[in-house]
């Protein structure tokens, strides 16, 4: 069973950038979700799991027996499992992202909806890659994946709900942040980035419209589709992200290093939340303006570390840095998530939970604990 936060995790987590309003339920919706998520999903286990012949995935059907597929619909008023599907709050070219509520829990997620066949094999390949990151990724300031669920024509992710929408919407409605307010964001979005480059992956992809906020204000990385797990000194040659925020190195076509092509990122999320354009303002600190153009060095030999740019003096004028230096240690030193227990090994007084309050055979819970799909 996952442990409750750590006082240090509490104590940073609670730092918010400064957005307005708040969700009047969304604390307990984090609560709910972690708390069951993190012990035992009782969405997964009301299904009946069986092997996706295309491998990868499991294919779950739903508790009555029907196809997961036809509850699965762009139209209102559909559910999938135990999650009823609310209004759309995002459109890609190949995913639907619905709000989802959780008739059990009376919680709300996001579901990412995404039609294989619209995909590709290529960009399903992607997909799994996303999937296999945020499994081993527990960061209060990275999106936390609960649950996946596979059929034979879609893949859905169950995510965290972050209720302030995307940091890029957020600086082009102010147009310009204080230092102070962009210096809370950006600290929080280092301190994702360099757990996942302690975890030796990459993300490839940092960009303000990947860093969302939570209800009270938090950053939430995500979009892990073009993420990579390193071995120590190798250089990656997939040339991949977006173009209006890459590096040069990626521009010359040559091989690269993963994690300094995410420093050269962070460098133009730190220019862009300062003015809410991808360009340098005339009104920025000497020490905003310096670390940049350190994160900004052409030459990747020559560009700044994550390390010194913790250590850099317009980072350290947060009155948070301690909090969030401590937070980094933490999270350095924390192992990675552990696997699933088998199903010998699950609390019998939970099994029994399951079965008095929520009406769940224990002996289908055992059989098929090894192929639920929550992490």
């Amino acid at each position: 069973m996952e442990s409750r936060q750590s006082s240090t995790e509490s104590n940073v987590t609670m730092q918010s950038v400064g957005t307005t309003g708040t969700s009047s339920d969304s604390a307990t919706d984090v609560e709910l979700l972690e708390n069951s998520f993190g012990t035992v999903d009782l969405d997964s286990l009301a299904h009946h799991h069986h092997q996706s012949k295309g491998g990868g995935l499991k294919d779950a059907g739903t508790a009555d027996g029907g196809a997961t597929a036809s509850l699965v619909s762009a139209t209102g008023g559909k559910r999938l499992g135990s999650y009823q599907l609310m209004e759309t709050i995002g459109k890609g070219t190949f995913a639907l992202v619905k709000l989802g509520y959780h008739t059990v829990l009376k919680t709300r997620v996001a579901i990412k909806i995404m039609d294989k066949d619209l995909i590709g094999d290529n960009n399903l390949i992607k997909v799994y890659r996303e999937i296999e990151a945020m499994k081993c990724l527990r960061h209060p300031y990275i999106i936390r994946l609960y649950e996946v669920i596979e059929t034979a024509t879609q893949v859905c992710l169950v995510m965290e709900f972050a209720s302030k929408g995307e940091v890029f919407d957020y600086i082009t409605r102010v147009k310009h942040l204080p230092e102070t307010e962009a210096r809370e964001i950006f600290w929080q979005t280092v301190c994702a980035v360099s757990y996942c480059h302690h975890r030796r992956i990459a993300h490839r992809d940092l960009k303000a419209e990947n860093l969302l906020l939570d209800y009270r204000g938090c950053v939430k990385l995500v979009d892990f589709g073009f993420c990579n797990v390193m071995q120590p000194n190798e250089l990656l040659n997939t040339h991949c992200g977006s173009p209006q925020y890459a590096s040069p190195e990626l521009f010359k076509g040559e091989a690269y290093d993963g994690i300094k092509v995410d420093v050269w990122h962070l460098g133009t999320i730190k220019a862009s939340v300062m003015r809410g354009l991808v360009r340098f303002p005339f009104y920025l600190s000497h020490s905003c303006e310096s670390l940049i153009r350190w994160m900004l060095n052409s030459d990747p030999v020559k560009r700044c570390s994550i390390e010194q740019v913790c250590c850099s003096s317009w980072m350290r004028s947060s009155p948070n840095w301690p909090a969030y230096a401590e937070l980094m240690q933490h999270y350095a030193s924390t192992k990675p998530a552990a696997a699933a227990p088998e199903a010998e090994e699950l609390d019998p007084a939970v099994l029994s939970l399951l079965s008095d309050n929520f009406g769940y055979d224990a002996s289908q819970v055992c059989k098929t604990w090894h192929m639920a799909a929550t992490f």
